[in-house]
């Protein structure tokens, strides 16, 4: 999550927007029932081109309830009312939401990402992979991941 929150704008505007880097996000929900459904609610944003958006609000209700400093899952703050609630917020159409977040392909599809995760051998979140090859670990700060992806770039 600290990646995510911290290097998000660095990575999108240095990399991402400048076609040094393709940014795959996939879901890796390992802490239980309200983290598969936001995952899988996210991939129905997705599917509405409003990822980003919806992300961003599950982040920000995290960081609100105190997930940053002391996790603690399962506590409604996912749930499925709290999520559609997200949806509208993040402007997506309710009736495509529900069907999505109701239809078996979209779990299938979270499995997915979530096989590849354990493949790659991420064992927890963010995972950080860089043309197939998991990192150790987030780095440590902003520097360290631009010395990261400038080796990968200049590895090309």
């Amino acid at each position: 999550m600290q990646l995510t929150l911290s290097y998000e704008e660095m990575l999108i505007n240095e990399y991402v927007k400048t076609g040094k880097v393709l940014l795959q996000f996939r879901h890796y929900a390992i802490l239980g029932p309200e983290s598969e459904a936001a995952a899988a609610a996210a991939i129905c944003a997705a599917d509405q081109d409003k990822f980003w958006p919806f992300h961003h609000l599950l982040f920000l209700e995290q960081a609100r309830q105190g997930q940053l400093k002391n996790e603690v899952i399962n506590k409604g703050r996912f749930s499925d009312a709290a999520l559609a609630g997200f949806a509208a917020e993040a402007g997506l159409d309710a009736a495509a939401y529900q069907s999505c977040v109701a239809d078996p392909t979209t779990v299938q599809r979270l499995q997915a990402d979530a096989r590849d995760a354990r493949q790659l051998g991420l064992r927890g979140t963010p995972g950080v992979v860089i043309d197939g090859q998991a990192l150790g670990g987030a780095p440590a700060d902003k520097a360290s991941f631009r010395r990261v992806l400038d080796a990968a770039i200049a590895n090309k």
